[in-house]
């Protein structure tokens, strides 16, 4: 795009700009311009809270859902015929709950 080069009193007759194509030009530009740079900004503020809760909710996410090596252990035993859990435990813990 180019703008002709006007002088200033070519451009004004009277106080008022006159109609010219440089004109139309420089307005359209400065229009664009604004459009561009006139953007709403928006902004969110997340608290110390929901920071600390959205950082748990990653670890807890990578996480194994059990400890694999206790598992195992206890598999053994159960096929080994050697896991034993005395009846006193097992009663406690249905009293307990």
């Amino acid at each position: 795009m180019t703008v002709e080069k006007v002088s200033p009193q070519q451009l004004v007759t009277s106080g008022q700009v006159r109609e010219h194509p440089a004109v139309d030009q420089v307005r359209h530009r400065a229009d664009s311009n604004a459009i561009q740079t006139i953007r709403p900004q928006e902004e969110v503020e997340i608290s110390a809270q929901a920071k600390e809760m959205a950082r748990l909710r990653a670890m807890v996410a990578h996480m194994p859902d059990f400890r694999s090596h206790k598992v195992d252990e206890l598999r053994q035993k159960v096929e080994a015929g050697t896991y034993h859990v005395p009846a006193i435990e097992v009663a406690r813990k249905m009293l307990e709950g």
